[in-house]
């Protein structure tokens, strides 16, 4: 957009359309981007899959690249638990630290279970107040905390420490404004962009390559890909490869040895 004179007697600058043939042509798409947009989208706002088909969305899309590529809801799936298994185990590890309640969700249950997890944290004597629901088991479970093995009398413990339902939902608000914030932050969406920066820029890269070399790395690549996700999800071939990793250490080290020893 530019601004420039007219012939109306106000005499003030008006904006006409500039050059727009770079962005229709969509210099900025790319296959690779749009289907991690797709992700995010689907995945930040709880969009169902199926939005990839509503024509409102895709005439927008082909409103600006005639000829973009959409895939579809089984593709956009497919990704999202491509992205899943690449970040699994980070996952795994924020939810370590998650006692796992297999027991009947009982007041009596649930006090030994909130009992031993402050335990296990060390966190008894840094909680003033205990936030839930008006549900009947929390009842139960914040007069059991006064039991035998839970808490002591002095500290968190008995329905005088209970916050009911209004101060769970205004606590529960807080802790989601803040969340927002951070995943709003520019600092947060700088790094997610320079590192879609980065994958995009090194499949662009492979573009160069010949078809039939890049049909042949791109065999390469799945086939490690799936020995890895094999490995990733079966305790005994992890355990083989360590033992492998290990005699080939050892052999390695040997051989070093005697060389330098030789020299």
């Amino acid at each position: 957009m530019t601004a420039c004179a007219t012939d109306d007697d106000d005499d003030e600058p008006k904006l006409i359309q500039g050059n727009l043939n770079a962005f229709v042509q969509g210099s900025m798409y790319t296959v690779g981007c749009l289907c991690a947009k797709h992700v995010w989208l689907s995945a930040r706002h709880h969009v169902p899959h199926a939005f990839v088909k509503w024509k409102e969305y895709r005439a927008i899309l082909h409103m600006f690249n005639k000829d973009i590529k959409i895939f579809s809801a089984d593709t956009l799936s497919c990704d999202i638990k491509d992205i899943y298994s690449l970040i699994k185990t980070w996952v795994a590890k924020l939810l370590q630290g998650i006692q796992r309640f297999k027991k009947a969700h009982t007041g009596v249950n649930l006090a030994e279970m909130i009992s031993k997890s402050l335990r296990e944290f060390s966190i008894v004597d840094r909680l003033l107040s205990l936030p839930g629901d008006n549900a009947l088991n929390n009842v139960t479970m914040s007069r059991s905390l006064k039991g035998v093995g839970k808490l002591p009398s002095t500290h968190i413990a008995g329905p005088m420490t209970r916050i009911l339902c209004a101060g769970h939902i205004f606590d529960l608000a807080n802790k989601e404004e803040e969340l927002l914030e951070e995943l709003s932050s520019d600092r947060h969406d700088a790094n997610e962009d320079a590192i879609l920066e980065d994958l995009l820029e090194a499949v662009d890269n492979l573009c160069d390559l010949e078809e039939e070399d890049g049909n042949l790395g791109w065999n390469a690549i799945m086939k490690i890909f799936k020995l890895g996700h094999q490995i990733f999800n079966n305790g005994t071939m992890q355990q083989a490869l360590r033992m492998e990793c290990k005699n080939t250490g050892d052999v390695l080290g040997n051989g070093q040895g005697t060389n330098e020893t030789s020299v």
